[in-house]
């Protein structure tokens, strides 16, 4: 018993910010096989993203109760703050398939709210990270893991379109802010994408570099 629990522990403390990838990633092939029209596979994807999101969504409230030190430690670290915005993502992603298969569009608002509350706490450790960086070149503060700082905000944008042509809103501003909130993730793909580049092709990287 002690065993169990002491690896249960483990698994809260331990908690890689990154592991909402496979909601984010099983999310979308299942919609991508929807659109292929291959439903059954398409459908159990979505069965898996309902099990896995409030199972990895438990076990980061676990750490955010139990170990918040360590919690902030990881959104006080650049390279690790930026890794929390797969949460950002998986809740998207798993909203987004609650409105096009369900429908549940209710549920999927309140994910997209959640969505965009984490987004704009993590962009603000994200930014406050880089002040103290501020003087280091830009290439050794990015690598692949910076375009989820794109891709989080585009799906924010995406999600809310989605929900918006669902409620089929009367007023046209919150279009107009959705598509201004798309926009300024294009404008950080312009800016952050050069020197992704840059640094694959130009900078010699060390073999851990290219985790």
């Amino acid at each position: 018993m002690k065993r169990c629990v002491a690896i249960t522990r483990n698994v809260a403390k331990d908690f890689h910010p990154a592991y909402f990838a496979v909601v984010m990633a099983t999310g979308i092939m299942s919609i991508a096989f929807d659109a292929l029209a291959f439903t059954g596979i398409s459908q159990a994807l979505f069965r898996l993203n309902l099990a896995f999101y409030p199972i990895l969504c438990a076990i980061l409230a676990a750490r955010a109760l139990l170990f918040r030190p360590d919690l902030i430690a990881d959104l006080k670290t650049l390279h690790h703050s930026w890794l929390f915005l797969t949460f950002v993502l998986g809740t998207t992603t798993l909203g987004m398939q609650l409105v096009l298969f369900q429908p549940a569009t209710g549920l999927a608002c309140a994910l997209w709210f959640i969505a965009l509350t984490s987004w704009i706490i993590i962009i603000y450790f994200i930014f406050f990270n880089f002040i103290p960086l501020r003087k280091k070149p830009a290439h050794e503060l990015v690598n692949g893991a910076t375009l989820l700082i794109i891709v989080s905000t585009v799906s924010v944008a995406l999600l809310g379109l989605r929900l918006l042509n669902a409620a089929a809103p009367q007023s046209g501003h919150a279009y107009i802010a959705a598509w201004a909130f798309w926009a300024s993730g294009f404008a950080m793909y312009l800016l952050i994408v050069p020197i992704v580049i840059y640094r694959l092709f130009f900078i010699r990287l060390k073999p851990v570099e290219w985790e």
